[in-house]
């Protein structure tokens, strides 16, 4: 009976911990689908916002010449490596044809308006109305073939190219195979129409009479989601990107398989996605297309974790119902257990799903402020005088960003000079006119902080040229950095101040205060000589019983006894105040930083406590210790003044022993020395650094500044010293230092 009623909770342990792993695993998968899913949406939406950035361009000039489109995409192109290629793409009627084609051989001479034939194979395009030529392109490295393309020769591009010509907006071409690369790579095009200006667009007739060309960038499928996915870890899931926007209904143009993947059969996958039913999938807008971006995991995500766990506990349950059957009296301990052991079990799901809630909450808090985080930007042309000395600016394009940082309206500052909406700008920020004026004039990128004082904000300004006479101002509001900095500066200032002062208090009163007590030191002297010669002239004078036993009384003990206190206490002032004038000197000491080899520094430093090392017979054990930066004769002091510590306060009762020994971190070097003395009370770890402070207070053993000179070079070395120790075993002190 115990044995079937044990059966059936196997059964059920392994079918309830099989569904809790598999929930477990869905909630895995879904975050890290999404994770993905997320990443290659804002790759697209940033390359098709390069692509916008490069229309803009187009719109803010009269004309764009093949220099100038080289200069804006250049920039454009390093900051998005997945965009293969920008072009410009002209309507070219028939009766321009030769004339553009003329023009192009001035420096491509083997220019001409091509399409491919059946076999691949580049011929002279056949003759139409009119042509869509690739007609400026970058990078021109690898892709000079595309020269001269009529794009409107390929059916698919034609599409595109139709699409955005008569919406005026961004059309996209389904996947296909792109014309730039030696080899097979799947891209796609996306197509921005550009009108004449200043002419009614309002009619789709319209809109094809003005038309003067396209913007294109070029875009790597494979490249953009690589890069999307660059910095999140490899999660075993599968991405299919499909073109759910043709009239063939879904079309699968795309699929990234993780290379901890060991089964790649498109069968297994969807074996997987339909045993499990675990899957992710997500429609979003690629400028005129829906595209649907499938997660799908591999074989191997969850089926290991679920039996493992799931069969485990089977097995488990069969033996302990095997122990319950044998042994009666441990089956009603076991059955103690197993109750716990559930119950702790649902509680770590309990945690776990909390856990999972919260990072989904922060998660989601952290991509809407890292979303709506954007640049200021502001496209100008400089104005220069006669001398082409640069006196003003006017802007031709500004973004939201820039409205929100400076105030300033987009609509009343375009076309306006500076020094209209800012009065007064040319003699309050002379050097701002030469900086954007050597930007646009030379083509040198510059980068300044700058204070506006209309707006009473800092910036970051990144300024570059992408054409002659022109710049482009990118403005970043640092504004409470610089506030922070300044507020850093004057307490650092009032800080040195503070302590220039106290090391000078320091040093008039450790050295006045050695006068008086050489003069009290010399008084005393001069009392006890006084004294002898008083008892000498006493000895002829007839006095009584009694005064003689006075006075032998005060002249021969108590006054000995005073005079021995006062001497004591002289020693132990001069000594402090010797302390004294030995730390004040540490900050008027200039650093003289070098590599010091410390292998050799603390050969040096035992070699002169080596008399009393020998007389306590103590042990000294180094190790080879890594190089550090600093000056040689402060860092020497450090630790001879922790090498004199443990020598002192050696426990008598064992054989003294120090250890020194080293090791490197990241940029510094960590020493230690160790010893077995007495150890310090944890009461007064925290205090041995302080000024007087000593390891055993009352025992005479120095004046309590030893170690508060160490801490003190230390810290103008910009590094750490701390204690570990454990009364009656001994003392470890660290000693952290630039390497």
């Amino acid at each position: 009976m115990a044995f079937l009623v044990g059966g059936a909770l196997a059964v059920a342990a392994f079918k309830t911990v099989r569904y809790i792993e598999d929930q477990n695993v869905r909630e895995r998968f879904h975050l890290d689908a999404q994770d993905r899913i997320n990443a290659i949406k804002r790759e697209i939406e940033a390359n098709l916002e390069a692509v916008q950035n490069l229309y803009s361009f187009y719109e803010g000039s009269e004309k764009v010449t093949r220099e100038e489109f080289h200069k804006f995409t250049a920039h454009l192109l390093t900051r998005h490596p997945s965009i293969r290629a920008f072009e410009w793409i002209p309507r070219v009627p028939l009766m321009k044809k030769n004339l553009y084609e003329e023009e192009a051989r001035a420096r491509f001479p083997d220019f001409r308006i091509s399409e491919r034939e059946e076999r691949g194979i580049l011929i002279n395009a056949q003759r139409r109305e009119e042509y869509f030529p690739v007609y400026y392109v970058e990078p021109l490295r690898g892709n000079e073939a595309v020269l001269g393309f009529d794009v409107a020769s390929e059916p698919t591009r034609l599409d595109a190219l139709k699409n955005a010509r008569d919406s005026g907006l961004m059309a996209a071409t389904v996947a296909i195979t792109l014309v730039h690369e030696q080899e097979d790579l799947d891209g796609f095009l996306v197509f921005i129409p550009v009108y004449q200006k200043n002419v009614p667009l309002d009619t789709v007739e319209k809109r094809r009479k003005n038309l003067l060309g396209f913007v294109v960038g070029v875009i790597g499928i494979g490249d953009m989601v690589d890069r999307a996915l660059t910095y999140l870890k490899p999660a075993g899931i599968n991405i299919y990107l499909d073109d759910a926007s043709t009239s063939q209904g879904d079309i699968d143009f795309y699929k990234r398989q993780p290379l901890l993947n060991n089964d790649r059969s498109a069968s297994a996958e969807t074996e997987v996605k339909e045993r499990s039913n675990l899957f992710i999938e997500n429609s979003f807008q690629v400028a005129d297309k829906t595209w649907k971006v499938t997660g799908v995991p591999v074989t191997a995500y969850s089926s290991d974790i679920n039996d493992l766990y799931a069969w485990a506990a089977f097995a488990g349950i069969l033996f302990v119902t095997f122990l319950i059957t044998v042994y009666l009296k441990k089956m009603l301990d076991q059955a103690v257990y197993s109750e716990g052991l559930v119950r702790n079990l649902g509680n770590e799901i309990n945690v776990r799903r909390e856990v999972a809630d919260a990072l989904k909450k922060s998660e989601k808090e952290f991509r809407a402020l890292f979303e709506n985080m954007n640049e200021a930007f502001a496209y100008h042309r400089i104005i220069v005088d006669e001398t082409n000395r640069p006196v003003d600016y006017e802007f031709i394009l500004v973004n939201h960003a820039f409205e929100k940082a400076t105030g300033l309206k987009r609509e009343d500052i375009l076309g306006k000079k500076v020094t209209e909406l800012i009065p007064g700008i040319r003699d309050s920020k002379p050097d701002l006119m030469s900086m954007y004026g050597e930007v646009a004039l030379t083509g040198k990128d510059a980068t300044f902080e700058l204070h506006f004082e209309p707006f009473n904000k800092w910036f970051l300004i990144n300024a570059y040229s992408p054409r002659k006479d022109h710049f482009v101002a990118l403005f970043d509001d640092i504004t409470e950095r610089k506030k922070f900095e300044l507020e850093r500066e004057r307490l650092l200032a009032e800080l040195s101040s503070k302590n220039r002062e106290l090391e000078q208090v320091l040093y008039v009163t450790s050295h006045d205060l050695r006068a008086p007590l050489v003069n009290i030191e010399g008084f005393g002297r001069e009392l006890q000589y006084s004294l002898k010669e008083l008892m000498n002239a006493l000895e002829d004078v007839e006095m009584s019983s009694d005064t003689e036993d006075t006075v032998s009384r005060i002249a021969q003990k108590e006054v000995p006894e005073s005079m021995a206190y006062i001497s004591a206490s002289i020693v132990k002032m001069a000594s402090m105040l010797r302390g004294l004038l030995k730390l004040s000197r540490l900050g008027r000491h200039e650093l003289r930083s070098q590599e010091i080899d410390m292998n050799k520094m603390f050969a040096d430093v035992i070699t002169n406590f080596e008399f009393k090392l020998k007389n306590a017979e103590i042990n000294v054990n180094i190790s080879d210790v890594p190089p550090c930066r600093g000056d040689s004769g402060q860092i020497n002091q450090i630790f001879s003044n922790l090498i004199d510590n443990a020598i002192n306060h050696l426990d008598p009762a064992r054989p003294g022993i120090i250890k020194i020994s080293g090791r490197r971190e990241k940029h510094h070097s960590i020493y230690s020395v160790e010893d077995n003395g007495i150890g310090i009370h944890p009461d007064h770890q925290e205090k041995i650094f302080e000024l007087f402070q000593q390891l055993e207070p009352g025992s005479g053993n120095g004046e309590g500044l030893g170690l508060t000179i160490a801490h003190r070079i230390v810290e103008r070395h910009h590094g750490k010293i701390w204690v570990e120790s454990e009364p009656g075993k001994g003392s470890r002190f660290y000693v952290e230092l630039p390497a």
